[in-house]
């Protein structure tokens, strides 16, 4: 397992965020989306970190927006549960990730489902790219290592 961690931290590639110190702890990640496999960049989107969440949520109104929300793969339905304990049908598009850190650099995440939702204003950043980073927290700076895959890399181990 030590040598799994040291490859692991050898092999990512990590942004640093600075947090405001009048943000009550809530963390927001400047980050941009695309069609998969287009490289066709939207404008700036401030995700709400959000590690409760299990997936990334997109009010459909910004896709809208970004001119992008009917050319999106669709990936299926999700039920979510809203404020007042009411289901609402979701569907599922797969898009690009591109989070960009304060002093410029950049992680792609390819091919990422989010759920649109009709209601809510928020851009959820959720487990299904927060479980593909190490979050690291440290005075008023968040860091994100993207960890690459690790299972080619033991197989060539000695």
């Amino acid at each position: 397992h030590h040598n799994l961690l040291c490859m692991k931290i050898q092999n990512s590639k990590g942004l640093n965020f600075q947090v405001p110190d009048n943000n009550n702890n809530i963390i927001y990640i400047s980050g941009q989306i695309a069609k998969p496999k287009t490289d066709s960049w939207s404008k700036n989107i401030d995700f709400l970190v959000d590690s409760g969440s299990s997936d990334v949520i997109v009010p459909s109104k910004l896709l809208i927006d970004l001119g992008i929300h009917d050319q999106l793969p669709q990936n299926g339905e999700k039920e979510l549960i809203g404020v007042e304990n009411t289901p609402e049908k979701s569907k599922v598009v797969s898009v690009d990730f591109r989070l960009r850190s304060t002093s410029g650099e950049t992680i792609i995440f390819r091919d990422i489902p989010i759920v649109v939702t009709e209601r809510g204003n928020f851009v959820l950043l959720g487990m299904t790219v927060l479980s593909k980073c190490d979050i690291l927290l440290k005075g008023g700076t968040v860091a994100l290592l993207q960890l690459t895959d690790l299972t080619k890399k033991k197989h060539e181990q000695p």
